[in-house]
């Protein structure tokens, strides 16, 4: 009867994992007091133009698998929401109406500073557009 021993070199993968690999972030954003249907979220370097991450924000939710880690300036916006109708024989018109969740770049809690953490990490983003001013 013959016994195999194992190296420890070839089960050190198994028993040490491979590595965390570049960060991945995921999270909610709400835009005053709703999830935000529709959007997108970016993370900007706070310094040069290198390494831009992005995704989708739907149902108030997004993921970004890849990102540097490091400080990030992020930036939220809604999609409008579009439909095509053609009438006749005229071609399709393209017809834009504002999101249902308005973000505006002056939002509080927009273009804020957040840092980057090697692993998984998650954050949420609380929006809450400006005020109307009054009309008289």
């Amino acid at each position: 009867m013959s016994t195999k021993l194992f190296s420890p070199i070839l089960l050190a993968p198994f028993l040490f994992g491979c590595g965390a690999g570049e960060p991945a972030v995921s999270g909610s954003v709400t835009v005053d007091g709703h999830p935000l249907q529709n959007g997108y979220i970016t993370f900007f370097p706070t310094e040069g133009t290198k390494n831009t991450a992005g995704a989708k924000v739907v149902d108030g939710r997004y993921r970004i698998e890849q990102i540097p880690a490091g400080p990030r300036r992020v930036m939220i916006s809604g999609m409008p929401e579009a439909s095509a109708s053609s009438s006749g024989g005229n071609s399709p018109t393209l017809k834009f109406s504002p999101s249902a969740n308005r973000v505006s770049s002056q939002a509080t809690g927009n273009q804020q500073v957040v840092q980057i953490q090697p692993g998984t990490q998650r954050l949420d983003f609380v929006l809450a557009n400006p005020k109307a001013a009054p009309t008289r």
